[in-house]
């Protein structure tokens, strides 16, 4: 029973949409053959194990992962190893390809294409842990649970860094809103400020309205004055009792 070692991540592959594979007639065959067997004899696991491998070959790893899931209770600890070994690698498959989906999926399908992504990753991690549990000796499956363990890891980091990064912004954002509300109260009380107050205006208007009539007073004297002056010099006289 032959194993796939993940060395897609290495590489950078990219790997195949569904609906651009190219099957060969005999893998086609091959595959219609195993479906109809396992149809036929569902408690022959390694039917389901097989056929999870021709569809890995494909690049089909949703169809894989159900196969592989269906073989899981072989008897053999050794084939139930490898059965959760290559259910990890068919797990990380189906998480580049949704990967690869989300850069091309429209803002409200991308965050459940990232979610879906994450959870694939996170099994095939469980998966190869089942398999050195099974099989401490796997040297594979140790291996590329590191490398998906690493892979998780910096995923989060990343996430982690993105979080941070918004909410030094919305941070930042609070504070210029906070500064600028302060700004603008701040003018708003020198303003008041330099504007007077009601009771000295009224004390000012007070004032003028005293030396007007004070003015108005002082030129009355004058006028009178300036008249008895006058009244003099003519020799007008005074009037009797």
């Amino acid at each position: 029973m032959g194993r796939i070692l993940i060395i897609s991540v290495i590489v950078g592959f990219a790997f195949s949409q569904v609906d651009s594979i190219q099957v060969t007639h005999e893998q086609k065959s091959r595959i219609e053959n195993l479906q109809k067997m396992a149809e036929k004899y569902p408690d022959a696991l390694e039917l389901q194990y097989n056929l999870g491998n021709a569809l890995s070959e494909i690049g089909v790893p949703a169809g894989a992962i159900s196969a592989y899931q269906n073989a899981l209770s072989l008897e053999d600890e050794t084939q139930r190893s490898q059965a959760f070994y290559n259910l990890g690698n068919a797990l990380f498959e189906a998480s580049q390809q949704l990967s690869q989906q989300q850069n091309d999926a429209n803002p409200e399908q991308m965050q459940e294409t990232a979610k879906k992504s994450q959870q694939a990753l996170e099994g095939s991690l469980q998966a190869f842990a089942q398999a050195m549990i099974l099989n401490p000796d796997d040297s594979d499956a140790k291996w590329n649970y590191e490398l998906v363990k690493r892979i998780l890891e910096q995923k989060q980091q990343s996430q982690q860094n993105q979080d941070g990064e918004k909410k030094e912004e919305q941070e930042q954002s609070e504070e210029n809103q906070e500064k600028q509300q302060s700004q603008e109260q701040q003018q708003e009380e020198e303003q008041a400020e330099n504007q007077p107050k009601p009771e000295e205006q009224e004390e000012m208007s007070k004032d003028e309205a005293e030396r007007l009539l004070q003015a108005m007073e002082q030129k009355e004297n004058e006028q009178m004055k300036e008249m008895m002056q006058k009244r003099i010099k003519a020799g007008t006289p005074g009037k009797d009792w």
